[in-house]
């Protein structure tokens, strides 16, 4: 009995002595949180009473009034009562400046010359100092002077290092001089011996060239002599060929009509030839090309060429053509140029008519010119069938 009576009160003591803890415990929490909880309330304050200060300086400062204008750059600066804007402190302080404030003068002079929220420029950051310091503002004056002693000292280093750059590059230039001396020199030695050396072998070669040109002029007489036998000899042998290889009129017509005539390579669209059909009329030949577009000039044009090809005797042939031009467009660079001795104008409608005066010549070539003598040659396209 004694000893369940002892186990209660040693289990009730338990519980108590823990509830006691548990107490001491919340007690020791809340005398921590209250300064806490007491120091932000009156940090809340603090941060409203700042927020009503700015406005009303800021209000005076846009009034117009320049201590309130300072206040205002100031507090822009260190971001009390508002957020911290460096580019609005530079703007507030450049007006109370405006204003003759030495101390505003000398807050713009030092964001001037550190390039704190606005453009790093040192000779309007002087000049405010200059300004500041002209109304005996302490630590303007101080900066002038400092200002002054290492703009002092940067000249005479400047001096110092302009004179050594100086001295240094006479210095160069008395040893250019000299090695350009003694180069000159040794110069004018090697260009005497070399001289002298041409000279000997100008001689050499002067004595030669003249024994190699009596036997060249005697070469030259006996060769001149043999190339004209030799040229009559051919003139009157192509002559007679020619005379022999020349077809008749009849010839000439089927030769005209059974090729594929060429000029550079290229199909002629006025002769017979893939771009064209042409039907024989007696002695001639009546050609239409077909309507095709080409690049000429500069423009699309889309044209037929209408010809006639006559045969006036054997071996001769006259050929006459004109283009009808039908559409000019502008030009797309997608189309070939057009080829031939002559180009369709970019202008509708018929155009002038060209004419030549042609002979057929050896390997059937026909050999044409115009009324200006220009000279063209068109050839036959073995490996094609004219279009009849």
């Amino acid at each position: 009995m004694l000893k369940q009576m002892e186990t209660k009160l040693t289990g009730h003591y338990r519980y108590a002595l823990r509830d006691w803890r548990f107490g001491l415990l919340i007690c020791v929490l809340l005398l921590i949180s209250f300064p806490a909880l007491s120091e932000q309330g009156l940090s809340t304050k603090i941060s409203s009473y700042s927020v009503k200060i700015f406005n009303r300086q800021l209000q005076q400062a846009q009034a117009g009034d320049a201590t309130a204008q300072l206040e205002t750059a100031q507090r822009f600066e260190s971001g009390k009562g508002t957020e911290r804007d460096i580019a609005q402190a530079f703007a507030w302080y450049y007006k109370a400046a405006e204003q003759g404030l030495s101390e505003a003068q000398y807050k713009l002079a030092t964001m001037l010359e550190a390039g704190i929220g606005t453009k790093k420029n040192l000779p309007q950051a002087q000049r405010w100092y200059g300004k500041s310091a002209a109304q005996n503002y302490a630590l303007a004056v101080a900066r002038m002077a400092f200002l002054g002693n290492a703009q002092r000292k940067a000249k005479i280093k400047a001096a110092e290092k302009d004179k050594a750059r100086q001295e240094a590059r006479a210095q160069a230039a008395l040893e250019a001089k000299h090695k350009a001396q003694q180069k000159a020199k040794a110069a004018l030695a090697t260009k005497r011996k070399d001289e002298q050396a041409a000279k000997s072998r100008r001689l050499a070669e002067q004595a030669r060239r003249d024994r190699a040109l009596q036997l060249q002029q005697q070469l030259a007489a006996e060769q001149q002599v043999k190339k004209q036998k030799q040229s009559v000899e051919s003139e009157v042998a192509a002559i007679a060929k020619t005379i022999a290889a020349r077809p008749d009129q009849q010839k000439t017509l089927d030769l005209l009509r059974q090729s594929n005539w060429l000029s550079s390579d290229v199909d002629v669209d006025f002769l017979p030839s893939p771009l064209s059909r042409c039907v024989r009329q007696g002695m001639q030949l009546s050609c239409f090309s077909q309507e095709r577009e080409v690049l000429s000039e500069q423009s699309n044009v889309r044209y037929m060429a209408q010809s006639t090809v006559k045969v006036t005797a054997p071996g001769i042939v006259t050929i006459s053509y004109r283009y009808q031009v039908t559409r000019v467009r502008d030009n797309n660079n997608r189309l070939e140029p057009h080829h031939g001795p002559n180009h369709p104008l970019p202008k509708k409608g018929w155009q002038n008519t060209f004419a030549y005066q042609c002979r057929l010549v050896i390997n059937n070539a026909l050999e044409c010119h115009d009324g200006s003598n220009r000279r063209i040659t068109f050839t036959r396209n073995t490996s094609t069938t004219a279009a009849r």
